[in-house]
């Protein structure tokens, strides 16, 4: 570090000896800050400091480095960088992709006498703000009081500066109103129209109190005009939160949500720029709010370059919207006494009824010795039909819950931290033991029944016909499949998990689709259906759609997933596959009845740990990408799931068989 002490004050030095104003000497000022390593990184507050106290102690470098200062930032307009820098624009995802990619390897250009200009050459790297962030605000301010700058609110009315606040504040309370009143959103709440409608208000309001502000420059916080301009924004912000809260009802997209989005963000800006132009009389740090408007700026500098920001925030954009509606459905998957446990093994019993005879027509199909498209079209029928069929006699399949009960339990991990519930990890602890205890529950259920009704079937297809429905090579086959270590099974069952968790996704995206466009209300109206069907029956459709449509979807698409599978390995040349864990319980129930009397101890065993092994794979991958999705779409820390796996380690370790069997005093939940 002693060497970037050197650095700076060399560059002090010049500065001082020299009446040069160019801007290279604050580029390489900056970049003297700038870290190398990860121990200057860790450092750079510290440099900061001592170099803020050379400037408190040295009054010529002070004087010389404000002389520099103000010849650098002479005339520069910084209304562009109030009102932009930061706040998204109303660009679709690609147009914004493309121009972020265009920006990163040629860099945007700027007007001599834009702000954005100046600051585009002293902040150019994508991780700039991580570094600016660690300084500490007391030393910024000792720095500032060194050079002798005023607080905002103690500059006069005629200063460029504060013209230019207060113009971006009028630009501001406008687009505000403007986004408040776009058709996606008062189409949701009609009454923002209305003249008495915050929206509508606010740039009226916002003029006045400027004018006010032109008059009586060293206004306060307390005064009723400015407390009247933060009453209206806050009407905004719930009307915001209303459309959030209610979006089971309304719906949304991206659309809207980048509207959400936007406005929020100017909110908080002209929250901002009120704070720096009106003087607190509360005892605050001096100038906190022009040191965080500062770092804002920078803030959004470096995230115009950073692709994995701009990514990510799409990415929980989309999360978000999918992850709600899953989180509510995984409600049903969720045993919370023995009444509910039991019900659970009979519904998980039917679908591994229904999935025994799906591997029965799975091998009537393998034996149609169909052309690839054929047999990857006749496999993913029978996988969509069968997956349909199991969620409309509301029989349940063990490896549909993990990517449901995951989005449960980080939205009930949300609302406990926002609450700030007392005891919430304990809680959440009883919550992790009902979802592992339906779980286990619901795999048993699917086992017990899909092998005895695969083999019965086989069974009694060899004693009307004198042989079995499969062949003695394709028997050897099957058990070898399911292998845990000769075999890529767990590997096949890994593809499998991530097949359950996009499924989920998928039902997520349908039911907000769904809400948002009114897609099953359009349904009951639809000419040709009423015709076909009768007006009854349209509105019976319309209203089960209505509930169910998501649902039916994620089952049309999870049979697609795992029917074209092996058919696109095999045409590319990959050996892709499937492994399901209740589909690989049917399948040995057939190879079984075919070639059981040849199959040692040993190969019995191990075939049903390669189905058990298959079922955890198949859990952990689809319930792995479900939680860290619902995790980031909410914007929770990681190392609360950390606090979360103790408590449940450590109710584990108090009573393991209550993680399998219900127990009288087991904690309620809800």
């Amino acid at each position: 570090m002693d060497y970037k002490i050197i650095r700076i004050k060399a560059i002090l030095n010049e500065l001082n000896s020299k009446s040069s104003y160019s801007p290279h000497y604050l580029i390489d000022f900056v970049d003297a800050f700038r870290p190398k390593t990860d121990v200057e990184f860790q450092q750079v507050d510290l440099l900061f400091h001592q170099f803020a106290k050379c400037m408190s102690m040295h009054t010529d470098y002070a004087e010389s480095f404000r002389t520099y200062l103000n010849h650098v930032f002479h005339k520069k307009k910084v209304l562009r960088s109030i009102t932009e820098s930061g706040i998204i624009t109303n660009d679709n995802f690609t147009t914004q992709l493309r121009r972020l990619l265009i920006s990163k390897f040629f860099s945007v250009h700027y007007p001599r006498n834009d702000l954005l200009n100046v600051l585009e050459k002293l902040f150019p790297q994508a991780n700039d703000y991580d570094w600016v962030k660690r300084i500490n605000n007391k030393d910024i301010a000792v720095f500032f009081k060194a050079l002798g700058l005023r607080e905002t609110y103690e500059i006069e009315e005629d200063y460029p500066a504060r013209r230019q606040l207060l113009q971006a504040l009028k630009i501001i309370s406008i687009r505000i109103s403007s986004l408040g009143l776009v058709n996606e959103i008062t189409e949701r709440i009609p009454e923002l129209e209305t003249l008495e409608s915050p929206f509508v208000v606010l740039p009226e309001e916002m003029n006045l109190f400027i004018a006010k502000m032109e008059k009586e420059p060293y206004l306060t916080q307390s005064d009723p005009d400015f407390k009247h301009i933060f009453v209206l924004l806050e009407q905004c912000k719930q009307y915001i939160s209303i459309i959030r809260t209610r979006k089971k009802s309304f719906g949304i997209n991206l659309v809207l949500t980048n509207y959400l989005l936007r406005l929020k963000q100017n909110i908080k800006r002209a929250e901002v720029i009120l704070n720096i132009v009106a003087k607190n009389e509360n005892p605050v740090e001096a100038y906190h709010s022009e040191i965080e408007f500062c770092k804002n700026l920078i803030k959004a500098q470096s995230e115009k370059r950073n692709l994995s920001h701009f990514i990510k925030t799409y990415l929980e954009l989309i999360a978000f919207q999918i992850s709600e509606h899953t989180g509510s459905t995984g409600e049903n998957y969720i045993t919370k006494n023995a009444k509910e446990y039991w019900k659970m093994l009979m519904s998980s019993a039917g679908a591994g009824i229904i999935v025994g005879f799906l591997s029965v027509f799975k091998n009537i199909i393998y034996y149609m010795h169909l052309p690839l498209f054929g047999s990857a079209f006749m496999y993913s029928l029978n996988y969509s039909m069968g997956f349909i069929l199991i969620y409309v006699s509301k029989t349940k399949l063990a490896t549909k819950q993990p990517a449901m009960t995951a989005s449960c339990l980080a939205q009930h991990l949300d609302i406990g931290l926002k609450k700030k519930t007392r005891h919430l990890f304990e809680n959440e602890a009883y919550l992790v033991r009902q979802i592992f205890r339906s779980q286990f529950i619901a795999f048993v259920g699917n086992l017990l029944f899909a092998f005895p009704v695969a083999y019965l079937i086989a069974s009694t297809y060899t004693y009307y016909t004198g042989s079995s429905p499969m062949d003695h090579n394709k028997a050897l086959q099957m058990v070898q499949d399911i292998h845990p270590f000769e075999s890529p099974s767990l590997l096949y069952a890994s593809l499998t998990g991530v097949y359950l968790y996009i499924a989920g996704v998928i039902s997520g995206y349908y039911d907000n689709f769904n809400i948002n466009y009114q897609f099953s209300k359009r349904l009951k109206y639809q000419k040709w259906l009423r015709g076909c069907l009768g007006p009854k029956n349209a509105v019976r459709i319309s209203n089960y759609s209505n509930r169910h449509f998501g649902a039916i979807m994620g089952n049309a698409y999870l049979g697609l997933f795992l029917g074209c599978t092996s058919t696109l390995g095999e045409i590319i040349g990959i050996p892709l596959d499937i492994r399901h864990i209740t589909f690989a319980s049917g399948n040995f129930g057939l190879a079984f009845q075919t070639i059981g009397n040849q199959l040692s101890h040993i190969q019995i065993i191990e075939s049903f740990v390669g189905i058990i092994l298959i079922g955890t794979m198949n859990f952990i991958f689809s319930f792995g990408l479900a939680i860290i999705t619902a995790i980031k779409s909410r914007k929770l820390q990681f190392k609360r799931t950390g606090t979360l796996l103790y408590f449940t380690l450590r109710l584990f370790l108090h009573n393991p068989i209550a993680f399998f069997i219900p127990v009288k005093l087991d904690k309620k939940m809800f």
